[in-house]
């Protein structure tokens, strides 16, 4: 029962994550429009391919991010805070 209140959440929270991507999505640099499948973690490996996120991956991606948008990365908070 946990796993099917887990996967219900996922589907409200992936449907969101779609939509906000879409909203700021450039369809110069992305032609095909985003889908909450692309964020849900129960239904991604059916769907996608590739490269697994793992946590190397995204924290190198975070720190991209914030390179280009001139954030904070959080490298300034303590050990503890992390």
């Amino acid at each position: 029962m946990a796993e099917g209140v887990a996967k219900e959440r996922w589907n409200h929270t992936s449907q969101l994550l779609a939509t906000l991507c879409e909203i700021n999505r450039n369809p110069k640099k992305r032609r095909r429009p985003f889908t909450a499948d692309e964020f849900h973690p129960y239904l991604r490996s059916r769907t996608r391919s590739g490269t697994p996120y793992t946590k190397e991956l995204l924290r190198a991606q975070a720190r991209r991010w914030f390179a280009q948008h001139g954030g904070n990365d959080g490298r300034d908070r303590q050990p503890e805070d992390r």
